[in-house]
């Protein structure tokens, strides 16, 4: 195993290529994600966003040396071992089976629990305290097959903390849910990050929520890096004509400064008017 150790980084992925039946879906990504930032992956749908998330969480077995975990390669890590290194909210997950809320949060214990053992007094507390800090601990009692869509995320997103890793990856963690609970659950992920010193990896559609809450942004497209850095330098009217192929006004937020992007409709002249 090549070691590239480097204190500042945590994930580190070279030449990461990947097809299926001879179509392209991953092409010589390389990206480096620093210790305790908040990186967001974009692109249009079918770029490979979700498949390079399952890579680099090694979901997806990649090709020997092409993923780096804290300067080693991810494939030497097993089982409990990586479990206690990285959490994974998977995109539109989904339990079918009559688990309580705290059921399902105390799952994220189990790469600290021993192979024989059961949780403790300790798994327990832990698990009560991110309940309380994701605002899930009124929920407790209840099954997870009778909660909202808002509900079972942060239900999620507390099972993720509860495992005490320093990398969390997430695929599209506000899809499909109000934009209350977007902001609220984006503001969670990030105090959290702020305060722990986590290093966040999540998968966005929405421009304006990854512009906000990121600090670099990776654009894929067609299953390659088009670009990736701040969000004002990857989210320019050239780059998401290229990627996305529409026209965009940016603005910059007047209070806190990242780029806000706004599409240009073409509406017939006429065509809105009421007579």
């Amino acid at each position: 195993m090549i070691s590239r150790e480097n204190p500042k980084t945590a994930i580190e992925v070279r030449g990461l290529s990947w097809q299926a039946e001879d179509i392209k879906i991953l092409e010589g990504i390389g990206l480096e994600v620093s210790k305790n930032s908040f990186v967001g992956i974009i692109g249009p749908n079918g770029s490979g966003k979700t498949s390079l998330l399952r890579y680099i969480s090694a979901w997806y077995k990649p090709q020997a040396e092409t993923v780096f975990l804290y300067g080693g390669d991810i494939l030497s890590r097993r089982g409990k071992e990586l479990s206690r290194e990285i959490a994974v909210i998977a995109q539109n997950m989904a339990i079918e089976f009559d688990f309580t809320a705290m059921d399902v949060v105390l799952m994220g214990r189990f790469p600290h629990i021993s192979r024989f053992g059961s949780e403790g007094q300790e798994d327990i507390e832990k698990t009560k305290n991110v309940m309380e800090l994701t605002g899930t601990w009124d929920l407790k009692d209840r099954l997870v097959t009778n909660l909202s869509g808002g509900e079972l995320q942060r239900v999620m997103i507390a099972r993720a903390l509860a495992q005490e890793t320093s990398i969390l990856l997430m695929d599209e963690p506000i899809s499909n849910l109000d934009i209350s609970y977007q902001v609220e659950i984006m503001d969670l992920i990030k105090g959290y990050q702020q305060e722990k010193g986590l290093t966040v990896i999540t998968v966005l559609h929405d421009l304006n929520i990854a512009a906000q809450y990121c600090e670099r942004l990776i654009l894929l497209n067609k299953g390659e890096v088009y670009c990736q850095g701040k969000p004002e330098k990857v989210l320019t009217k050239e780059n998401i004509k290229a990627v996305y192929g529409i026209d965009v006004h940016i603005i910059e937020n007047p209070s806190q400064g990242f780029p806000y992007i706004m599409p240009v409709f073409s509406i017939h002249e006429g065509k809105n008017n009421i007579e």
